[in-house]
C-alpha cells in the first residue's frame, strides 16, 4: 500500500512514517495541501492522511480539489486533526473526507480504520449523490456517497468513543494515583504522629526545663518541668517574655544572655528565682532555632536544675 502524508509538522510527519514503514508500507510526504494535490496526481496513491490547519492550502480545500479531479476522485482521503467541532464535520463532508482520526494518531486503529475505507472505495468514475443540509441558518450543499457518509460517521463515532476510553483510562490512573497517594500521606501522617507523640513524652517526661522562644523572646513552648519551675501553666506563659515569670533584673540578664544564643549555641550557668521564691541555678544550654530555609526564627532552651551540686560559696560538690 502506498501512502501520501500531507503534514506540515515535522514531529508529527516523522511519526507518522516511521510507523507505516515499519508496517512495510511504502510512504511519499507533502509539507501543505498544495503539494499534496500535486503529489496525488503524480503518484496516484492508495490512500491520502492529511493535517486540516497547514500554510499555503489546508486539508479540506485540498481534500476539495482531489475529489474534484476524475484522476483522483477516487483516492480515500484521511483528516488527522484535533479538531472536534460539529462544523468540522460539515466541512469534511462538503471537502469529500472519506474519514476522521483524532491526533495524536493510534496506530492500530488508524490502520483499521484505512482498511475499512480500502474495502469500500467507489469506483472513480461514480460521484456520490447530491445532498442538502442545514447547519445552522447555513444551507450547505455536496456530493456524498452512501459509502463516504457511513465512514465518516463511523470514524467520528470511533473518535468519541476513543476520546472517551483514553479519559477513562485517565481517570482510572488519577483515581489509582490518588489512592496511593492517600496512602503515602496516611503512612506519612502515622510517622509524624509517632515521632510526635515521642518527642511530647520526651518533653513531659523529663525533668529539665525546656522551652522555645521566638526573636522577640517570647515564649512558644514551655513543657511540664518548666511550668513546675516557673509556677506557671503552660496557657499563660506562651507569647510572654521571661519580664512575666522572672524579677525585672533577672529578666533584663536571662534576655541579655539570650542575644548571644540567637547566633551559636552556648552552655552556662544562670541562677533565677523559681517557684516559691527559691533561688535556683541551671546549667542551660541555648541556641538558634531554623526554619526549613535556614533562617533564625527563635531559640531552643534546655535547663538542668544544678543546685543541689553546689556548695553554699558557689563550688560544686565532690562526688
Amino acid at each position: 500500500m502506498n501512502i501520501l502524508v500531507v503534514e506540515d509538522s515535522l514531529t508529527q510527519s516523522e511519526s507518522l512514517i516511521h510507523f507505516f514503514e515499519s508496517e512495510g508500507y511504502k510512504t511519499v510526504l507533502a509539507k501543505n495541501g498544495f503539494a499534496g494535490y500535486e503529489l496525488a496526481k503524480k503518484h496516484l496513491p492508495d490512500i491520502i492522511l492529511t493535517d486540516i490547519l497547514m500554510p499555503i492550502m489546508d486539508g479540506f480545500d485540498m481534500c476539495a480539489k482531489i475529489k474534484a479531479d476524475p484522476a483522483t476522485r477516487a483516492i480515500p482521503v484521511i483528516v488527522l486533526t484535533t479538531l472536534t467541532e460539529p462544523k468540522d464535520l460539515v466541512s469534511a463532508l462538503k471537502a469529500g473526507v472519506d474519514g476522521f482520526h483524532v491526533k495524536p494518531f493510534n496506530g492500530p486503529q488508524l490502520l483499521s480504520l484505512m482498511g475499512r475505507i480500502l474495502s469500500g472505495k467507489a469506483p472513480a468514475s461514480l460521484p456520490g449523490e447530491r445532498t442538502e443540509i442545514f447547519f445552522g441558518a447555513e444551507k450547505i450543499s455536496f456530493d456524498s456517497g452512501t459509502q463516504q457518509m457511513f465512514n465518516l460517521l463511523l470514524s467520528t463515532y470511533e473518535n468519541a468513543a476513543g476520546q472517551k476510553a483514553v479519559a477513562e483510562r485517565l481517570n482510572n490512573e488519577l483515581f489509582s494515583a490518588n489512592r496511593e497517594l492517600e496512602s503515602r500521606v496516611r503512612e506519612r501522617s502515622q510517622v509524624l504522629q509517632e515521632k510526635q507523640e515521642l518527642l511530647n513524652s520526651i518533653l513531659e517526661g523529663t525533668t529539665d526545663a525546656i522551652y522555645v522562644k521566638d526573636l522577640q523572646g517570647r515564649y512558644l513552648l514551655f513543657n511540664a518541668a518548666a511550668e513546675a519551675y516557673a509556677g506557671k501553666t503552660a496557657a499563660e506563659v506562651l507569647g510572654q517574655d521571661d519580664s512575666f515569670i522572672l524579677p525585672p533584673n533577672e529578666a533584663q540578664a536571662v534576655m541579655k544572655n539570650d542575644k548571644a544564643a540567637y547566633r551559636q549555641t552556648r552552655t552556662y550557668e544562670e541562677t533565677v528565682t523559681t517557684a516559691g521564691g527559691k533561688c535556683t541555678v541551671f546549667l542551660v544550654t541555648k541556641g538558634p532555632v531554623r526554619d526549613a530555609g535556614g533562617n533564625v526564627f527563635g531559640l531552643f532552651g534546655v535547663g538542668k536544675d544544678v543546685t543541689g551540686l553546689k556548695s553554699a560559696d558557689g563550688i560544686p560538690k565532690k562526688g
